[in-house]
């Protein structure tokens, strides 16, 4: 995400709560599962490298049941503290709810859950979203795929993430407009080869 996508993200949705002053927060979510690949991707220098190139400066990481603190991006089983590269990370298990979290992300990187992906993009961050494959016949991958083909995201494995987020054109994505379940559904439906 460039300077301008920065800006233009944060015009189409408004201030972003809990967001530290001038900070433009990419928020990682694994949801309320294990997903310990993707929580080992964004625990790389090449994650955080893409991050510093985009404009990033503070970086979220729910874990979930996963790890209880970085290993690479932090040391010394900190979980909130800045990288060499001068990155501000802040990790965490839970929270009740994370949509303050969603709000004030700019970036968002999530498993490919439809709970987790919808409130994200009604948030009006940009949103990369992961696949958890070990989950119900690979479900995820299906329902990223049909939404990066909507334009309203973009969808990464584990092993492609840090150059997704390096490589991604953020500024041509399509703003997700909620429009109940009937309308997403219908393109999802219509993207798969289903018929009503």
């Amino acid at each position: 995400m460039n300077e301008r996508t920065m800006r233009r993200s944060s015009r189409r949705s408004g201030a972003r709560a809990d967001a530290p002053a001038g900070a433009n927060v990419a928020f990682v979510t694994v949801g309320t599962t294990r997903f310990d690949a993707l929580v080992a991707a964004v625990d790389d220098p090449a994650f955080e490298a893409a991050l510093i190139a985009r404009g990033v400066t503070s970086l979220v990481v729910q874990a979930g049941a996963g790890p209880a603190a970085p290993s690479r991006l932090l040391t010394g089983g900190a979980t909130r503290g800045v990288t060499a590269g001068g990155l501000e990370v802040e990790w965490l298990s839970y929270e009740p709810t994370l949509a303050p979290r969603f709000a004030a992300a700019r970036l968002v990187v999530s498993h490919a859950g439809a709970g987790s992906l919808f409130e994200a993009l009604a948030a009006r961050a940009a949103v990369v979203a992961v696949p958890n494959p070990s989950l119900m016949g690979n479900h995820q991958a299906e329902l990223a795929a049909s939404l990066e083909g909507l334009s309203v995201l973009v969808a990464a494995t584990t092993d492609t993430l840090a150059a997704a987020v390096a490589t991604a054109d953020f500024d041509g994505l399509v703003p997700y407009e909620p429009d109940g379940a009937g309308g997403i559904a219908a393109a999802v439906d219509a993207l798969a080869g289903r018929r009503p």
